[in-house]
């Protein structure tokens, strides 16, 4: 949206997961994307979180009070299937996933100027 807007993007995480991931998840779908490659893109992310580096970084994060005592496993997977459940929850509530951005505020109209700011460069 941002980048819509005549503005910069940067996105800090640690896995691409969870709130950035979805945030993600709607930019490569507002692009054309299909639902495919936007599970795809996300279980990228599976081999870096599973490694030891990852399961590492995941640790730092955690609250010393539960370093040691919480199975980090689950937090650092990427899974296809956690995207087409989002997916499949997202089209039930709301009928699609356009329904649920115009619901959001993000209209065919913002959605369209997403999509050439985010493509625009990848076309030339």
């Amino acid at each position: 949206l941002a980048l819509a807007l005549g503005l910069g993007l940067t996105l800090g995480l640690s896995r691409g997961q969870d709130r950035t991931g979805v945030a993600v998840a709607m930019c490569l779908h507002i692009c054309g994307a299909s639902l495919e490659r936007i599970a795809a893109d996300y279980a990228a992310s599976h081999a870096w979180g599973s490694s030891v580096q990852g399961r590492a970084a995941m640790e730092r994060l955690l609250p010393e009070h539960l370093k040691g005592l919480v199975n980090i496993e689950p937090l650092c997977a990427a899974h296809t299937h956690t995207m087409y459940a989002l997916f499949s929850l997202v089209e039930q509530r709301h009928g699609s996933v356009d329904r649920y951005l115009d619901s959001i505020g993000v209209d065919a109209e913002l959605r369209a100027r997403c999509a050439r700011a985010l493509t625009e460069d990848a076309e030339a």
